[in-house]
């Protein structure tokens, strides 16, 4: 994967088993990797380990490391039942970020989007998940922060896991030094934790 970021002429072949096929934060992170342009594999495979015929598994591997032919009927099945399907791609991603704790604003930016709008797709996001909203009516403090129990809701549901945070977050760091490269502090619009990033 890091010597394709920097070619193109790697084919890589590779095949997916997996005793996590469900967890739907795992097949977010193998549909990433397969559909980005410049990590995808030449073919691609994936296998749902001990729960599918041995005649399946060795077809799977006939066609991805012989014939280079993606074997694709397995995992698109998966992504079609996964629980992280009810959320739009960009639903998925603005979740990403909350749980990483990224703050409208810069989730906003990232996404070119104004902080407003994703305050809107998370309240969707929260309704879609079935977490309820604070009772307006009441004018009571919540028991509960709706943000937290999105995090909490995502990972017990497995739309997250701690592997896709943490590349998640490894990306964001780079991205953030990258924006901030060459800039003077001053003119940086939000505050870093430098600890975080690294300096």
């Amino acid at each position: 994967m890091e010597a394709r970021r920097t070619t193109s002429a790697i084919p890589t072949r590779i095949v997916f088993r997996t005793a996590h096929a469900d967890d739907a934060g795992y097949l977010r992170q193998i549909q990433q990797l397969v559909s980005d342009e410049k990590l995808k594999p030449t073919a691609w495979g994936f296998l749902d380990k001990g729960s599918i015929p041995k005649r399946i598994a060795l077809n799977a591997f006939e066609q991805v490391f012989i014939y280079e032919i993606p074997h694709t009927d397995v995992f698109n099945e998966r992504l079609r039942q996964s629980p992280f399907r009810q959320l739009s791609s960009l639903e998925y991603t603005v979740l990403v970020y909350t749980c990483l704790g990224v703050t409208n604003f810069v989730i906003g930016r990232l996404l070119r989007f104004s902080d407003k709008k994703i305050e809107r797709i998370i309240q969707g996001i929260a309704e879609k998940l079935k977490i309820p909203s604070r009772d307006q009516e009441a004018k009571k403090p919540t028991l509960i922060e709706r943000r937290m129990r999105l995090y909490y809701i995502a990972v017990i549901q497995g739309f997250i896991n701690k592997d896709l945070l943490w590349e998640e977050d490894e990306t964001l760091r780079r991205k953030v030094k990258e924006e901030i490269k060459g800039l003077a502090a001053e003119s940086v619009k939000v505050s870093i934790d430098r600890e975080w990033l690294g300096q």
